[in-house]
């Protein structure tokens, strides 16, 4: 009898200790499990689509709110950050703040940011962007041909173009451009351009 009270006290001890480690965020599984956000990379977190199969971003020349002739092909060698948006489009204002940010940090980096505003006049983009204190360029795609060529089916629309002119990236949607992820993604790809060009 006393053994089998023995065993009984054994085996629920042993239970509730593996209830501890598989549970307790400080148990020996856990501490060996890496945490759910490491396993997943900038382009994960920022639900950026990959491109994993090379494509070539189609080349295009457009009027800046200065009058200048701004071409994609011209920024080769670069990390460029193009974005399609418009004044009347809410979300387009949520990220505007957030990609000047980010445009502010790395532009001395070698970091290239287009903003490509859809079927717009002039002078609206021009208010728009001096009453948000937007430094980037912003390009005056009026007739949407652009727009077009390159797809856009919803604003904001954002391609991340690396060095040798290929879209490797295409974000749908806002997204908080100044966060460290995204931090961590243009300082990678600006780090690998800068590795390439020595």
């Amino acid at each position: 009898m006393a053994r089998y009270k023995f065993l009984v006290i054994f085996v629920v001890a042993a239970v509730l200790m593996l209830v501890v480690l598989f549970t307790s965020g400080d148990g020996f599984f856990h501490r060996r499990k890496a945490p759910e956000s490491d396993k997943r990379d900038s382009y994960t977190r920022l639900r950026i689509q990959r491109f994993e199969e090379s494509m070539v971003a189609p080349d295009f020349t457009l009027k800046d709110i200065k009058g200048n002739q701004v071409a994609l092909k011209d920024f080769k060698g670069r990390i460029v950050f193009l974005n399609f948006w418009a004044t009347w489009c809410p979300p387009c204002r949520v990220e505007m703040p957030s990609m000047e940010r980010l445009y502010q940090q790395l532009r001395g980096k070698g970091l290239v940011m287009l903003a490509v505003d859809m079927q717009e006049s002039e002078n609206l983009v021009k208010a728009f962007i001096n009453d948000f204190k937007l430094s980037f360029p912003a390009l005056l795609d009026r007739d949407g041909d652009i727009s077009f060529l390159y797809g856009v089916r919803g604003l904001p629309t954002t391609y991340i173009i690396d060095h040798e002119g290929q879209i490797i990236g295409k974000a749908v949607g806002p997204r908080d451009w100044a966060s460290q992820d995204a931090l961590k993604l243009f300082q990678s790809l600006l780090k690998k351009t800068a590795s390439v060009a020595s």
